[in-house]
């Protein structure tokens, strides 16, 4: 206690102003960070989801280009084999080669709608992920604005709690008598 009493009182008033405001600057650099590092993460993951939504509708491009390929062939077959037996594209034959026709183009059809679907609900994710980029991005400016905040409020508070300390000390020291004394030799209060 007796060291305590040899610390002037500005000196422990600006060591706990000085903590506090450190505290208040290296919370607000961690949150700041934070949101910084998931904002990137958001801004990543949208890039990733655009391209993936490229390379779906690239890739069912591919596929019903195929399937339409692979149909013609059937289709081709079909022709060359009632062609052969005289039958030709007249009567049933020619009503089921035009509803494998019909059926070749669905596929194909069904096959690059699954591709457009699949790319709009990539693209929709890229969008909600550069959505969160600027939530991140505003969470990281409000993060060092509260920083500043705190820094100055705990300063303030430092501040007051010395000026109340002095005013406690210029109290005790006036009503027994001398700076810093009492009947029982201590601070009472």
């Amino acid at each position: 206690m007796a060291f305590l009493a040899a610390i002037p009182v500005a000196y422990i008033a600006a060591a706990t102003a000085a903590a506090s405001v450190a505290s208040a600057i290296a919370a607000a650099s961690a949150q700041h960070a934070s949101a910084e590092s998931a904002e990137k993460a958001a801004q990543y993951n949208a890039q990733l989801n655009e391209q993936k939504a490229v390379v779906a509708t690239q890739q069912a491009t591919a596929n019903a280009d195929q399937s339409s390929r692979q149909s013609d062939l059937a289709l081709g077959t079909a022709l060359a084999a009632g062609s052969q037996n005289g039958t030709g594209l007249g009567g049933s034959t020619g009503a089921l080669y035009e509803q494998d026709a019909t059926n070749a183009e669905l596929t194909a059809m069904n096959i690059r709608y699954g591709g457009q679907m699949q790319a709009a609900a990539l693209e929709s994710g890229a969008q909600l992920d550069t959505y969160q980029a600027s939530v991140d991005s505003s969470n990281a400016s409000s993060a060092t604005t509260s920083g500043i905040i705190g820094a100055g409020a705990g300063a303030l508070n430092a501040v007051g709690s010395y000026a109340n300390t002095n005013a406690r000390l210029g109290y005790y020291g006036t009503r027994y008598g001398g700076a810093f004394s009492s009947p029982a030799g201590g601070l009472s209060q």
